[in-house]
């Protein structure tokens, strides 16, 4: 999670780095609060309690992440994804 913090803190005016906690098949809302205060996160983390977004995106593994342009999927990095990636892909 720092490397996801510390990619949102670089990132330009045109791009965002938005959390979907997938809440219905986690912990729950208290454990996402814990997890948000113990890595510092200051990225907006939206609660997914109804797996709208899971399901709409086929999410099969956590951590899943998607990164769209103008609405629509450029990419996906199923488990975790490093800064360096993220950030080579936004460059691109």
């Amino acid at each position: 999670m720092p490397h996801l913090q510390s990619f949102a803190t670089k990132l330009s005016e045109n791009s965002q780095l938005i959390g979907v906690n997938l809440t219905k098949r986690d912990h729950g809302e208290e454990a996402l609060q814990k997890f948000v205060e113990k890595f510092s996160i200051t990225f907006p983390i939206l609660l997914d309690v109804d797996d709208i977004f899971g399901e709409s995106y086929g999410v099969i593994s956590i951590p899943t992440t998607v990164v769209l342009k103008d609405g629509v999927e450029i990419h996906r990095f199923v488990g975790p994804v490093s800064e360096q990636q993220l950030r080579k892909l936004v460059e691109n």
